[in-house]
């Protein structure tokens, strides 16, 4: 078995149906505002389409979201819940007023993680 890079083993079953637990950052309850609860509900859809996944629920809570899915044999879970965060991430940025992710660089020229601005106030 392939150990994902923080060393949590994954196991994927076929056929299975599995419980996802997301989180937002740092806890901050975006879903509070119902714009991004619409905007959520759009970018799983159309994750859904692209990933070819079965979605039997969901339930948006204010700081996290939880899934219950049967992915293709296509794509896996990691794969589905990284489509869907990256895009879902990038259109609350864009709501927000938030600006394109910068990118911090050592000396030696290496990407660090990268930051976005955002002026939220």
């Amino acid at each position: 078995m392939q150990l994902h890079r923080n060393s949590q083993k994954r196991v994927y079953e076929e056929n299975a149906v599995y419980f996802i637990v997301t989180k937002t950052h740092q806890n901050f309850p975006y879903f509070k505002e119902e714009t991004f609860c619409d905007l959520l509900i759009e970018d799983l859809k159309i994750c859904k389409e692209l990933k070819k996944f079965k979605l039997y629920a969901f339930c948006v809570i204010y700081d996290h979201l939880n899934l219950l899915i049967h992915p293709s044999k296509e794509f896996n879970i990691s794969g589905i819940m990284g489509t869907f965060k990256r895009n879902l991430s990038r259109n609350i940025n864009k709501i927000m007023g938030c600006e394109d992710i910068i990118r911090s660089y050592h000396n030696e020229g290496e990407d660090t993680y990268p930051h976005t601005r955002c002026n939220l106030f």
